[in-house]
């Protein structure tokens, strides 16, 4: 029986995805903490509200099914808005949200609301263009 080495390798590069998503996840998490923190300007709250519903979103920036460039936003554009987002909040709130993540600290049903947030607007967004597209048809 072969030994599988770690250090190389698909399962290597797996568990590198695996902890990279979570990390991403996490980090989401702490963005979505940080919105009800007073210790937080307004411009960043909003900024963390539009990336959180962007990354909950099925509508991508750039379309899944286009070759290489339809995984771009979500390999690179997401992590990078998360990572310059993290920049602008202050260290103590980060520090705090952190530790309420490596806690596990359930938010129950107002991770609910987030969903029914995002479903919302998509459904708003639709009825505008349906309407939009009727009143260019009478």
């Amino acid at each position: 029986m072969k030994n599988i080495e770690l250090g190389c390798g698909p399962l290597s590069r797996w568990k590198n995805w695996k902890s990279e998503a979570k990390k991403l996840r996490d980090e989401l998490y702490i963005i979505y903490l940080s919105i009800g923190d007073p210790r937080v300007s307004k411009f960043t709250k909003i900024l963390a509200a539009l990336i959180i519903l962007y990354a909950l979103s099925p509508i991508d920036l750039i379309p899944d099914f286009i070759p290489v460039l339809g995984m771009v936003d979500d390999l690179i554009i997401l992590p990078a808005a998360i990572a310059l987002l993290l920049k602008s909040i202050p260290e103590e709130v980060i520090s705090d949200c952190r530790k309420k993540v490596e806690r596990k600290v359930e938010i129950g049903w107002k991770k609910w609301l987030g969903a029914l947030l995002i479903l919302t607007v998509w459904a708003l967004i639709i009825v505008a263009i349906l309407i939009k597209l009727m009143r260019q048809a009478s």
